[in-house]
C-alpha cells in the first residue's frame, strides 16, 4: 500500500469521527429548535389571531407583547446552551484528533522510510502531551473561537426579532415570516459544525507536523494532500504534493480537509547503499490537465475553466494567501476577477 493511500485511510478515520459529532451537534441543534420553534409558533398564532381580529399588527404592537420578551429569551437560552455543547464536543474532538495524529505521523514517517528500516534505530521522538495543549487552546476563554460562540445567544436573538419586525413591516404571511426565520437560525448550526471540522483538521495537521519537526533528523518536510475529486476546490488540487518544509505550519481555509504526509531523508543520509523505493506524486496541476472537460469545469465553474482553457490562467493561479490577526496565515481560491481583473474576467464570464 503507498504512503499516500495510508495517509487518506488516517484521513478517513479522523473524518467518521467528524461526521458523528457533526451529528451530534444537529441533535443538541433540534432540541435547542424544538423549544424555540413552540414559543415562535405561540406568538406567530397571536399575531394570526390579532390580524383576524382586525387589529393593526404592526412593529409598535409586536414590542409591547411579552410573548416576545419571553421567545427572545428563550432562544438567547437555548443557543447559548447549544453554543456550548457544540464548544465541548470540539474541545473534545481536538484532543482525540491530536492522539491519533501523534501515533499517524510516527507511523507515517515509518513508513516512509521503507526498506531502509534495516539496520537503522527508528526509536521515534515524540512530545509530551501537554505541549499540544495550546492546539486545544485554540477554544479557551478570550480566544477569537470562544468570541464566537460566545455571540451565538444573542445573534440568534437579535434574529428573531428582527426576522419578525422586518416581516411585518413588508406585510408578510405568517408562514413566510416562520419560514424565513428558520433558515436564519439554521446558520448557527453550519457555523458550529464549519468550526469543528476546520478547528479539528487543524489540532490533526498541527500536531502531525510538530511531530515530523521533532524528528528533524529523519524528517525533512511534509507534503500537503488533498483528495482529487470534483469536490475538490482549485486552490488544494494545485496545492497537493507540494513540498513544505517542516518548520511551516499548514495554511488553508475552513472545512479543508487535506491532511500531510512526511517527506523523509534519503536513504544515503541515513548511511544505507540501497535503492531508493518512494512512493509517487503526481502533481496536483499535473492531475488535473489529465482530466476530462466535464469535471475540470466542475471544479473551476465555466468561467474560469473558459480562462484555463485558453491559456490565460493556469491552476497554481487560483492559489490565494491572506494573513488575519486572529487566524493568521491562510489560503484560499482566487476569483477569476482577482487574477485576471474586471474586464478580462468578464470575457471569459460572457464566452462561458
Amino acid at each position: 500500500m503507498s504512503l499516500q493511500s495510508i495517509a487518506a485511510q488516517f484521513q478517513a478515520q479522523l473524518l467518521k469521527r467528524d461526521h458523528a459529532a457533526a451529528n451530534a451537534m444537529l441533535r443538541a441543534y433540534g432540541s435547542a429548535w424544538k423549544a424555540i420553534r413552540d414559543d415562535l409558533n405561540a406568538l406567530l398564532s397571536k399575531i394570526k389571531a390579532a390580524q383576524a381580529a382586525g387589529q393593526t399588527v404592526n412593529q409598535s404592537w409586536l414590542l409591547q407583547q411579552s410573548r416576545l420578551a419571553a421567545l427572545l429569551r428563550q432562544t438567547e437560552r437555548q443557543i447559548n446552551q447549544f453554543a456550548g455543547l457544540a464548544s465541548d464536543r470540539i474541545r473534545r474532538e481536538q484532543s482525540e484528533a491530536i492522539k491519533a495524529a501523534r501515533d499517524h505521523a510516527a507511523d507515517l514517517i515509518i513508513e516512509s522510510l521503507g526498506d531502509s528500516r534495516v539496520g537503522v534505530d527508528l526509536t521515534l521522538s515524540q512530545l509530551p502531551a501537554d505541549a499540544f495543549a495550546e492546539l486545544v487552546g485554540a477554544m479557551g476563554d478570550g480566544s477569537p473561537l470562544e468570541k464566537i460562540f460566545r455571540q451565538f445567544g444573542p445573534s440568534a436573538s437579535r434574529t428573531i426579532r428582527a426576522g419578525l419586525l422586518e416581516g411585518l413591516a413588508a406585510g408578510r404571511s405568517i408562514p413566510d415570516i416562520a419560514r424565513s426565520i428558520r433558515d436564519a437560525l439554521g446558520g448557527d448550526l453550519t457555523r458550529a459544525i464549519t468550526i469543528a471540522r476546520t478547528e479539528v483538521m487543524r489540532a490533526y495537521r498541527a500536531a502531525s507536523i510538530a511531530t515530523y519537526r521533532e524528528n528533524s533528523d529523519l524528517v525533512r518536510g511534509w507534503r500537503w494532500q488533498a483528495s482529487l475529486s470534483g469536490r475538490t476546490c482549485a486552490m488544494c488540487i494545485s496545492m497537493h504534493g507540494s513540498l513544505h518544509p517542516a518548520t511551516e505550519e499548514f495554511a488553508s481555509h475552513p472545512r479543508c480537509r487535506c491532511t500531510t504526509v512526511p517527506q523523509t531523508v534519503s536513504l544515503r543520509e541515513l548511511g544505507l547503499a540501497v535503492s531508493e523505493n518512494r512512493s509517487a506524486w503526481i502533481p496536483g496541476g499535473e492531475w488535473f490537465a489529465q482530466q476530462s472537460p466535464t469535471l475540470q469545469m466542475q471544479i473551476l465553474g465555466p468561467a474560469a475553466y473558459a480562462a484555463y482553457k485558453s491559456g490565460a490562467v493556469s491552476l497554481s493561479d487560483f492559489v490565494g494567501v491572506k494573513s488575519s490577526a486572529d487566524w493568521g496565515q491562510s489560503r484560499y481560491t482566487r476569483s477569476l476577477k482577482q487574477i485576471l481583473g474586471d474586464q478580462a474576467a468578464e470575457k471569459f464570464r460572457k464566452a462561458a
